[in-house]
């Protein structure tokens, strides 16, 4: 796989007992970095596995020499939010997401 637009030496799985039970995935971006994947299966949240990830996925990209790194999510999204409060991340709240109500 080698899309230009994808930092796959910046992405990372967590597996046990070869069983996957996460991913984060950046993305190049005009800002430098995307995060375009994190996630976790529902039967292991809570266990830290996203916030290693995501941490992992920062100090990869650091190593880079990338300096930014952004990402969406949406404002109801606990979980996610969650992840980037604990990485100090620079949450500008006009900036989470686009949300619509679904028909």
């Amino acid at each position: 796989m080698h899309d230009p637009d994808s930092l796959w030496e910046a992405a990372f799985v967590a597996i046990r007992s070869g069983e996957v039970l996460g991913l984060a995935l950046p993305e190049r971006s005009r800002l430098d970095a995307w995060n375009a994947v994190l996630l976790v299966r529902p039967e292991v949240r809570r266990r830290g596995i996203g916030t290693a990830l995501q941490t992992r996925v920062c100090a990869a990209l650091h190593a880079q020499g990338f300096g930014f790194l952004n990402t969406a999510g949406v404002g109801t999204d606990a979980a996610y939010l969650g992840v980037l409060r604990r990485l100090r991340a620079n949450i500008e709240p006009d900036w989470i997401a686009f949300q619509a109500a679904l028909p």
